[in-house]
């Protein structure tokens, strides 16, 4: 079982959550690339995660900037 995970796409991140994840740790390619995932995506992924009673932490990027996250908690 995995405490957090990072997934890049929604297969894994449905995988990552069959095996027990409980935080999400959402991003786009490498951690070293400036790209913010789609709003889709964030949207897809958090509902899917928060009927599954997991978080998920954003990574946001931009270039030229250093890199910030935000924590979605299910309600």
């Amino acid at each position: 079982m995995f405490s957090e995970i990072y997934v890049t796409d929604f297969h894994t991140l449905v995988q990552a959550i069959q095996a027990g994840a409980k935080k999400i740790l959402l991003g786009a390619g490498n951690l070293d690339q400036a790209v913010t995932v789609s709003k889709g995506f964030i949207a897809e992924a958090s509902k899917y995660a928060h009927e599954h009673q997991a978080s998920v932490t954003l990574i946001i990027k931009a270039k030229a900037q250093a890199m910030s996250t935000l924590t979605l908690k299910p309600k």
